[in-house]
């Protein structure tokens, strides 16, 4: 039986995942291989140039895949299956809420997460519980993703992403 993630997908181990190189940045991501890393690196573009720059000077700062359980319980993490990703995670630390302060940008990130990401990506920003405005993970099934990531490549931002990492979408 293959253990998943709470969004479902299989957990990998960080030889499964690839280092994604974030365009306009020298910030590599270790994620998952395929779209869903695509899309999540299409996103930390998007979110670098329209939300806010992402601090390439901090170790540590922006990351991926990690081996690790959601706090307090022993559910993997999505991080557990290079299908969440970190950014700003000095800037935003866990458990803080409203470290978002300019709200045209606030408004910017929670369109773009509902229409140009389709809803497939969650923010921590938008739980109930404990805030983890860092936070972004994958919320949908990988053929939605992959039809997402369809879509995506064409644009700007999914052009400079398939330059940077010389993606193929094989799947």
């Amino acid at each position: 039986m293959t253990r998943t993630s709470s969004n479902g997908w299989p957990i990998v181990t960080r030889d499964e995942t690839r280092l994604w190189v974030v365009p306009d940045t020298n910030i590599k991501l270790p994620l998952r291989a395929g779209t869903a890393g695509f899309v999540l690196v299409h996103f930390a573009t998007n979110f670098h140039r329209t939300i806010e720059p992402l601090d390439e000077g901090a170790i540590g700062d922006d990351h991926g895949f990690a081996p690790r359980f959601i706090a307090g319980t022993s559910i993997p993490s999505n991080h557990w299956s290079a299908t969440a990703v970190d950014l700003n995670s000095i800037q935003h630390p866990a458990g803080v809420a409203g470290t978002f302060r300019n709200l045209v940008k606030l408004a910017r990130l929670q369109w773009m997460l509902k229409f140009k990401y389709k809803g497939m990506i969650a923010w921590g920003g938008n739980w109930r519980t404990v805030s983890d405005e860092m936070h972004f993970e994958i919320v949908a099934t990988p053929n939605e993703i992959r039809m997402l990531a369809q879509e995506l490549r064409p644009t700007a931002v999914g052009r400079a992403v398939t330059r940077a990492n010389k993606e193929t979408f094989n799947g």
